[in-house]
């Protein structure tokens, strides 16, 4: 008969766990104790119940016949489940009068049914943990940064940050937990983004504050190193991070190099390549895919790209003679205007190209950065 044992992990249950025993005429929940127990049986056909699941943990299920309440906790959800489904199948094998009980096939479809329900229940449970995820995910990202500018902050500001951060790592590891089973790398990866996230925002903070505060070159020589390369990393430092980041956290590759959506949307794309070989043709694209394209995932993704080639352009025409030889942007190179021309190349090989110039240009922005701050 199926017999169904609380978890040793829930409270109340670590040394003798409550049990649900079920079989063809009743259910009984039995209690042990050091000596004895407490057993008690509820006649199928005369018994209801009900589930509270939360979100995280372990499940309290109470059972109700003639009058007699008894509530046992720490089951799991998916044995929660299944108690309800095996008491709902019972009652309906004993009870002649019952729909699904007059024929194999019904009681099958009624299987069917309530297991379609289960995985759509699944799939919605999964979709609200992804969004929990990336809300603290935010949350705790903004305390590392925070944290980085105690000094300005009064005590309970100070508290209060703190909280957050411990409330949004205790959340996360609890959402992995349960979703990732209880895989400890997931969660220490996760901290890590988090943290590396907040190590740029809280560089860009940073220089933005001494400009503001127009630090003299001798205070600023903690972050730079007295090279030639001091003056085009202050004066496009934010704009530097950014395309970077939108690069790194935004842009979806894969997607845009799809060989199946690219040709979906081929009409599209070769005018992209046209028009990205300048900054006006940049500008005339950009009104095109804001007024056309505005629903569409892939567009979405030329959109981000077309930000990432205006600010990289923006930076570029800003550069000195000297500066251009080692920051350069591929797009502007006359092999790469006479490949993009070409009519002969494909829709996918023209966004492979133009992808690979970005790429390249982004690389030497992360390079630069990170013998900065080294």
């Amino acid at each position: 008969m199926p017999t169904f044992t609380a978890s040793r992990l829930s409270e109340g249950n670590r040394i003798f766990p409550d049990q649900i025993i079920i079989d063809e005429d009743s259910v009984t929940i039995k209690s042990p104790k050091l000596f004895g127990g407490i057993a008690t049986s509820f006649p199928l056909g005369q018994i209801t119940m009900s589930v509270d699941s939360p979100f995280i943990g372990f499940c309290d299920i109470k059972f109700y016949s003639q009058g007699t309440n008894i509530c046992v906790h720490g089951f799991t959800d998916n044995d929660s489940k299944r108690i309800k489904r095996l008491i709902n199948e019972r009652n309906t094998g004993n009870a002649s009068n019952k729909s699904y009980s007059s024929s194999n096939k019904d009681i099958q479809r009624y299987r069917r049914d309530e297991d379609i329900e289960f995985n759509n229940q699944m799939s919605e449970a999964s979709t609200k943990a992804d969004e929990d995820i990336k809300k603290y995910r935010q949350i705790l990202t903004k305390a590392m940064v925070d944290i980085a500018f105690l000094d300005e902050k009064s005590k309970e500001e100070i508290d209060d940050i703190e909280f957050k951060a411990t409330k949004a790592r205790s959340y996360l590891e609890g959402l992995l937990r349960k979703w990732y089973s209880n895989d400890r790398y997931k969660f220490d990866h996760v901290v890590k983004e988090c943290a590396d996230e907040a190590d740029k925002q809280i560089a860009i903070i940073k220089h933005e504050n001494k400009a503001d505060n127009e630090i003299s070159r001798d205070n600023d020589s903690e972050y730079f190193d007295d090279n030639e390369e001091d003056s085009y990393l202050n004066t496009h430092f934010s704009k530097i991070m950014g395309v970077i980041y939108t690069y790194d956290e935004q842009l979806d590759i894969d997607l845009l190099g799809n060989n199946e959506k690219c040709d979906e949307h081929k009409r599209i794309v070769k005018r992209f390549a046209k028009y990205i070989l300048s900054n006006e043709g940049v500008q005339s694209i950009k009104s095109s895919l804001e007024d056309v394209y505005d629903e569409d995932e892939y567009t979405e993704q030329l959109k981000i790209l077309l930000k990432i080639i205006e600010d990289c352009y923006y930076i570029t025409d800003h550069l000195t003679h000297s500066e251009k030889k080692k920051f350069g942007f591929g797009l502007q190179l006359q092999s790469v205007h006479e490949f993009l021309s070409n009519a002969d190349n494909s829709s996918n090989e023209k966004i492979s190209k133009i992808i690979d110039c970005v790429d390249n240009l982004v690389q030497r922005y992360s390079d630069l950065i990170d013998s900065a701050f080294k």
